[in-house]
């Protein structure tokens, strides 16, 4: 199935780096002002989806948010007021009282974007990693490198259709590592997949994704892109199907990583044996 919205053509994204702000310093009104400040920057350069960091709000066991919670408000006031979709990774606390590694999308008015299919509200990351626990004096009940509290997603792969975008795909950090959630967001017409996470870009499973289901991606991670670090061009933050970071990627002051994906483009493959051929192909697409 595809997107009703395959003519959106050329669409510049956004990815708002880490780290994490909201935590910074514990000053969480203050830091929700530097999300809106990446999301204007994100807009004013022309993006019309952006994406935050994985867990965004909050990390620490016990700091989880319920979906209308006050960092996720905050954000699709944000969002409504400025005019760009964005993807809201969270620690999400359902009705239930069971966490997940979550996100929502929102939309471009403040609306929250339904999955195609289940009409879901939420995302969640399939796979969560669990940490080994801790037992140093004072650390009990904690764990180290894992997700404490976290439970698996219900929901499989989700996409949601973006007016104006074309149809959209999340895939939570370490879900990068299972085929099979890939495959689904291809399955289900994803024409842009949004990798938050902790983990750094460029990496090698997320590149062959993209150039093994045509999937322009969009990662939001942890490495640092200033100077002496990584060059933005090497960085493979915003990707388009043949793997490669897109030709206009950029970073703006505001840890903000900008990039322009076509999803009219295609792949044409030239010189091969037998009776396609490049003088072939030529008078094919001159026919056409």
């Amino acid at each position: 199935p595809r997107s009703s919205f395959v003519g959106a053509g050329r669409v510049k994204v956004a990815s708002v780096q880490n780290p994490r702000v909201i935590t910074e310093g514990g000053n969480k009104t203050g830091n929700i002002g530097i999300i809106i400040a990446a999301l204007r920057a994100a807009k004013d350069d022309g993006a019309l989806i952006a994406t935050l960091t994985e867990e965004v709000f909050e990390y620490e066991p016990g700091q989880e948010q319920p979906i209308d919670g006050p960092g996720p408000t905050a954000v699709r006031q944000a969002a409504k007021d400025i005019g760009i979709a964005v993807v809201c990774p969270m620690r999400l606390l359902a009705a239930d009282g069971r966490q997940y590694n979550a996100a929502i999308v929102i939309h471009a008015n403040g609306s929250l974007a339904k999955a195609a299919y289940t009409g879901s509200e939420v995302t969640q990351k399939q796979f969560p990693v669990y940490g080994y626990p801790l037992t140093a004096p004072g650390m009990a009940g904690r764990q180290a490198g894992g997700e404490t509290n976290v439970v698996p997603g219900q929901l499989g792969t989700s996409v949601f259709d973006m007016p104006g975008i074309g149809r959209i795909a999340i895939v939570m950090c370490f879900d990068v590592n299972f085929p099979e959630a890939w495959y689904n967001a291809y399955a289900l017409g994803a024409q842009i997949v949004f990798w938050p996470t902790v983990m750094g870009a460029p990496d090698r499973d997320v590149i062959s994704y993209a150039r093994l289901f045509r999937f322009h991606v969009v990662a939001c991670g942890s490495r640092r892109l200033d100077s002496g670090h990584m060059d933005i061009k090497e960085s493979g933050m915003i990707l388009d199907t043949t793997g490669e970071t897109v030709a206009d990627i950029k970073a703006l002051p505001s840890k903000v990583v900008t990039g322009t994906v076509d999803l009219d483009a295609e792949w044409l493959h030239s010189n091969g044996p037998g009776l396609i051929t490049e003088p072939s192909l030529t008078r094919i697409c001159a026919a056409y």
